[in-house]
């Protein structure tokens, strides 16, 4: 639900404020960049064709910006957590934090981060890596760093809830 009334775009912005929450079931990504960069920067191929059984999450819109709130997706093989927000203007600030199931430790032993898979209390492994998404959406700009070992396991500063989606710096 979005509420507002305007005379003007530039009114609508500064006044448009609401929340939207999806669900989808039972999909596949087709041809989505930030899923090619991620597959590309870990060496798990299975994120280049992501298939999910859920794909939900609330979005916040307040004044000129999209918060992405609860935002993941959940697949057989693996899952994402996306953190973030677009503005109204097109400037992108997302975070994606890739995670497999720890049946898929045999398949993906030999990729780029496999030495650096930490199991999680729910029992998915997180990919090590901290993929930002920067730049506008018609010019994003892709990054991915290690996330070190001690920023993973407890008590280092990043809390965990897989089933429930959620991550956080501590």
């Amino acid at each position: 639900r979005c509420r507002g009334s305007s005379d003007s775009n530039q009114d609508m912005e500064e006044h448009l404020s609401g929340k939207l929450t999806f669900g989808l079931r039972d999909g596949r990504f087709g041809k989505v960049p930030v899923l090619d960069f991620i597959a590309h920067s870990t060496g798990v191929d299975l994120f280049r064709a992501m298939v999910f059984d859920v794909f939900q999450g609330e979005i916040e819109i307040k004044k000129d910006f999209a918060d992405f709130v609860n935002v993941y997706v959940s697949g057989s093989a693996a899952r994402l957590v996306v953190k973030g927000n677009i503005s109204l203007q097109g400037d992108l600030d997302i975070a994606v934090t890739p995670y497999l199931l720890p049946s898929l430790y045999k398949v993906v032993s030999d990729v780029k981060l496999a030495s650096l898979l930490v199991k999680t209390a729910q029992g998915f492994l997180i990919v090590p890596v901290d993929i930002r998404v920067r730049g506008s959406y018609t010019k994003p700009v892709y990054r991915a760093r290690p996330i070190p070992g001690h920023l993973l396991k407890e008590g280092g500063g990043l809390v965990m809830d897989v089933a429930g989606g959620v991550v956080r710096r501590g």
